[in-house]
C-alpha cells in the first residue's frame, strides 16, 4: 500500500509541475501557533498543553479571550498565562543575546573571542537565528493585543532589538 501511496503522490506533483524532492513539496503549517506547555486547571487539576493561537476551548469574557479547561470548563488564570509567556520571551532574547557562533563549513563552535575565522577558514553564524526570535516576538504581540495582556504588550513594544 505504500508504494501505490507514493507512485500516486509523485504522479500527482509531476501533473501539477512539481519535482517529488523539492522544497515546496513538504507541508508547512499555514497558521502560527505557540504552545504553552503543562497549563493545570486551578478547579480539577486537569494538565494539558494549549496552543495559544488555535486552542479550540476559548470563551470571550469581559471583551477579553480566555481559554477553558476541556474538562471542567472553567477558565484558566490569564495573569499567569500572561506571566508564562513573559518568562519564555525573557529567555528566548537572553538565548539570543548569551549564544554560541557556530562554523558555517565544519559546524565547529567558536572558542576564541579575537578571531573572525574559524581554523577551516570558515565563518562563523548564530545558532539561533534572529528571525525566529523575531516571529515568537510578533506572536507574543499578537496574543497579547489579542487577551488584553497589558504587561505582555508593554515588554513587546520595548524590545526594539526584534521589533524595528
Amino acid at each position: 500500500m505504500e508504494h501505490e501511496v507514493f507512485d500516486l503522490k509523485a504522479n500527482l506533483l509531476r501533473l501539477i509541475g512539481v519535482g517529488s524532492y523539492g522544497d515546496n513539496v513538504e507541508w508547512k503549517e499555514p497558521c502560527i501557533s505557540l504552545v504553552l506547555p503543562e497549563v493545570i486547571c486551578k478547579a480539577c487539576n486537569h494538565t494539558r498543553d494549549i496552543d495559544l493561537c488555535k486552542d479550540q476551548y476559548f470563551t470571550n469574557e469581559n471583551n477579553r479571550h480566555m481559554w477553558k479547561c476541556p474538562i471542567c470548563d472553567t477558565s484558566y488564570d490569564n495573569t499567569e498565562i500572561e506571566f508564562s509567556l513573559i518568562d519564555k520571551l525573557n529567555r528566548k532574547s537572553m538565548g539570543y543575546v548569551l549564544q554560541d557562533l557556530q562554523c558555517r563549513k565544519c559546524k565547529e563552535i567558536k572558542r576564541e573571542n579575537m578571531n573572525m575565522l574559524c581554523s577551516c577558514s570558515g565563518e562563523y553564524d548564530n545558532l539561533l537565528s534572529r528571525d525566529k526570535v523575531t516571529t515568537y516576538v510578533n506572536i507574543c504581540k499578537s496574543i497579547a493585543t489579542k487577551c488584553k495582556m497589558n504587561i505582555l504588550a508593554e515588554i513587546v513594544d520595548n524590545t526594539k532589538l526584534f521589533t524595528g
